[in-house]
């Protein structure tokens, strides 16, 4: 089963299954990992439990093409600078809308998460957002 049917498949037995509860999840993994915290492990088995709670800007297809998933398209408007344009109707699980200061915010948080080893790979984002739903 490829990983997208996968997903698919467990999003339908999910919502077949009617409202999440707040119980205790217990999954099967290949390794023990230190933390799903996308901004702290880099480890693989980390960042595959951190993909299925956590979606990015961005994902690759299975021919490893770059496809949006909160970003609804990017430009490259000079060598150091891309503009990303937000999916809209995006909500967290308390109903509250995705919008551009929350990315800021996120990329903020990298540099401050101690001992990750993601910090190096900080950037700087335009803060204020640029639009609601543009960075």
């Amino acid at each position: 089963m490829t990983p997208a049917r996968l997903l698919l498949s467990t999003a339908i037995l999910a919502a077949a299954t009617g409202a999440a509860s707040a119980e205790t999840l217990r999954m099967a993994l290949k390794a023990e990992h230190p933390s799903v915290d996308p901004h702290f492990s880099r480890t693989s088995p980390g960042q595959n439990t951190a993909s299925h709670i956590f979606e990015g800007l961005a994902g690759i297809d299975e021919t490893l093409q770059p496809v949006p998933l909160l970003a609804e398209s990017w430009e490259n408007v000079d060598p150091t600078t891309w503009r990303i344009r937000l999916r809209d109707g995006v909500t967290f699980h308390d109903g509250s809308t995705l919008d551009a200061q929350d990315v800021i915010t996120t990329f903020e948080r990298i540099p401050n998460v101690a001992n990750s080893p993601a910090r190096s790979k900080a950037t700087s984002l335009p803060s204020p957002p640029l639009r609601p739903r543009t960075i």
